[in-house]
């Protein structure tokens, strides 16, 4: 969780608010998935860093993101971390 996490809120301080949209739907999904549960601390700034991608976005945008983040796949979303700079 935490490579996820700290990606997104690396994206986040980068104000790259397309590309945490979908780090945050991909811990979402892959979550929701294997049925685990974030800790309250981690679910409170998972939280937190939607409202911001999601204001600084616009709801269109952000739903449009989130679907996108749902249908990533692993090598995909491999790709995507790796070009962060």
């Amino acid at each position: 969780m935490w490579l996820r996490s700290g990606l997104a809120t690396l994206s986040i301080n980068q104000k790259d608010f397309d590309r945490a949209t979908i780090f945050l739907s991909v811990i979402e999904c892959i979550y929701c998935s294997i049925g685990a549960h974030l800790s309250l601390e981690e679910q409170n700034n998972y939280e937190n860093m939607v409202s911001i991608a999601s204001v600084e976005l616009g709801n269109t945008n952000f739903v449009t993101l989130w679907a996108d983040g749902q249908e990533v796949s692993f090598d995909q979303i491999v790709d995507f971390s790796i070009k962060i700079q």
